[in-house]
């Protein structure tokens, strides 16, 4: 039996946490070292505000390790978090 909705499995990420921090999220996935904001929102294709606070919002929760290094904050992906 067919029902009106289904789960899309084939895009987790996006599931989860939406476009913008699925897309942040993947540029870190690809780099092994530290960023600062700006470079993960060049990085990502998204404006340096709205990826500030996408990083804000991952730090918060664990999924991203953040420190102030000088006045820039530096980021790197939690490799350890569960997702």
């Amino acid at each position: 039996m067919l029902h009106d909705w289904y789960v899309d499995l084939s895009r987790p990420l996006l599931n989860l946490l939406g476009h913008n921090r699925a897309q942040v999220v993947h540029r870190l996935e690809m780099v092994s070292g530290d960023l600062t904001g700006r470079q993960i929102a060049q990085l990502a294709e998204v404006p340096v505000v709205r990826a500030s606070r996408v990083l804000a919002g991952l730090a918060e929760i664990g999924l991203v390790d953040a420190r102030d290094v000088g006045q820039a904050r530096i980021y790197r992906l939690n490799r350890a978090h569960v997702l």
